[in-house]
Protein backbone atom coordinates (compact mmCIF):
# COMPACT_ATOMS: atom_id res chain seq x y z
CA UNK A 1 0.00 0.00 0.00
CA UNK A 2 1.62 3.69 -0.87
CA UNK A 3 2.01 6.18 1.56
CA UNK A 4 -1.03 8.26 0.24
CA UNK A 5 -3.60 5.11 -0.11
CA UNK A 6 -2.39 4.93 3.98
CA UNK A 7 -3.14 8.25 4.54
CA UNK A 8 -6.30 8.36 3.39
CA UNK A 9 -7.28 5.38 4.97
CA UNK A 10 -6.45 7.06 8.51
CA UNK A 11 -8.35 10.03 7.11
CA UNK A 12 -11.01 8.76 6.92
CA UNK A 13 -11.22 6.22 9.77
CA UNK A 14 -10.52 9.34 11.91
CA UNK A 15 -13.37 11.79 10.13
CA UNK A 16 -16.05 8.43 11.00
CA UNK A 17 -14.13 8.61 14.92
CA UNK A 18 -15.02 12.42 14.91
CA UNK A 19 -18.34 12.19 13.74
CA UNK A 20 -18.90 9.34 16.22
CA UNK A 21 -17.68 11.76 19.30
CA UNK A 22 -19.54 14.31 17.68
CA UNK A 23 -22.49 12.72 17.89
CA UNK A 24 -22.03 10.37 20.60
CA UNK A 25 -20.91 13.23 22.77
CA UNK A 26 -23.91 14.97 22.43
CA UNK A 27 -22.58 18.70 20.56
CA UNK A 28 -25.09 20.69 19.24
CA UNK A 29 -24.58 22.93 16.38
CA UNK A 30 -22.36 26.26 17.79
CA UNK A 31 -20.22 23.53 20.05
CA UNK A 32 -16.58 23.29 19.71
CA UNK A 33 -14.21 20.18 19.02
CA UNK A 34 -11.44 19.72 21.37
CA UNK A 35 -8.42 20.98 20.47
CA UNK A 36 -6.09 19.41 17.49
CA UNK A 37 -3.31 18.55 19.88
CA UNK A 38 -6.16 16.63 22.33
CA UNK A 39 -8.14 15.07 19.61
CA UNK A 40 -4.89 13.77 18.45
CA UNK A 41 -4.06 12.12 21.38
CA UNK A 42 -7.30 10.62 21.58
CA UNK A 43 -7.45 9.08 18.15
CA UNK A 44 -3.82 7.78 18.33
CA UNK A 45 -2.95 9.97 14.59
CA UNK A 46 -0.62 13.35 13.67
CA UNK A 47 -1.98 16.31 13.72
CA UNK A 48 -1.67 16.00 9.38
CA UNK A 49 -4.15 13.27 9.59
CA UNK A 50 -6.46 14.62 12.39
CA UNK A 51 -6.31 18.32 10.12
CA UNK A 52 -7.22 16.25 7.15
CA UNK A 53 -10.19 14.27 8.69
CA UNK A 54 -11.09 17.87 9.90
CA UNK A 55 -11.08 19.40 6.06
CA UNK A 56 -13.31 16.10 5.21
CA UNK A 57 -15.74 17.44 7.68
CA UNK A 58 -15.23 20.57 6.87
CA UNK A 59 -16.06 19.70 3.07
CA UNK A 60 -19.42 17.25 3.67
CA UNK A 61 -20.87 20.53 5.77
CA UNK A 62 -20.25 18.73 9.22
CA UNK A 63 -18.26 21.36 11.08
CA UNK A 64 -17.07 24.78 10.26
CA UNK A 65 -13.29 25.17 10.66
CA UNK A 66 -13.03 29.37 12.63
CA UNK A 67 -9.22 30.06 12.43
CA UNK A 68 -8.52 31.19 16.26
CA UNK A 69 -11.55 29.21 17.02
CA UNK A 70 -11.29 25.79 15.92
CA UNK A 71 -13.72 22.68 14.89
CA UNK A 72 -17.41 23.76 15.51
CA UNK A 73 -20.22 21.64 14.73
CA UNK A 74 -22.19 23.05 12.17
CA UNK A 75 -26.31 23.25 11.36
CA UNK A 76 -28.31 20.31 10.25
CA UNK A 77 -28.14 20.71 6.34
CA UNK A 78 -29.69 18.26 4.49
CA UNK A 79 -26.04 16.87 3.45
CA UNK A 80 -24.75 16.82 6.78
CA UNK A 81 -28.11 14.75 8.59
CA UNK A 82 -27.57 12.03 5.59
CA UNK A 83 -23.73 11.42 6.12
CA UNK A 84 -24.72 11.61 9.86
CA UNK A 85 -27.49 9.09 9.91
CA UNK A 86 -25.32 7.15 7.06
CA UNK A 87 -22.18 6.83 10.06
CA UNK A 88 -24.75 6.04 12.59
CA UNK A 89 -26.12 3.12 10.77
CA UNK A 90 -22.37 2.05 10.08
CA UNK A 91 -21.22 2.47 13.79
CA UNK A 92 -24.49 1.16 15.73
CA UNK A 93 -26.68 -0.93 12.89
CA UNK A 94 -29.86 -2.09 15.46
CA UNK A 95 -30.13 1.66 15.34
CA UNK A 96 -31.63 1.37 11.84
CA UNK A 97 -34.90 -1.04 13.42
CA UNK A 98 -34.87 2.31 15.92
CA UNK A 99 -34.81 4.73 13.15
CA UNK A 100 -37.58 2.18 11.24
CA UNK A 101 -40.00 1.95 14.99
CA UNK A 102 -39.52 5.84 15.48
CA UNK A 103 -40.79 6.11 11.67
CA UNK A 104 -43.84 4.03 12.14
CA UNK A 105 -44.93 6.39 15.31
CA UNK A 106 -44.55 9.71 13.08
Amino acid sequence: MTDQARRTRLRDRAADQLLEMVISGGLEPGERLPPERELCSHLGVSRTVVREALNLLEARGLISIEHGRGAVVSGGSPRAVRDTLGLLLRVQPKTLWELLEIRKIL
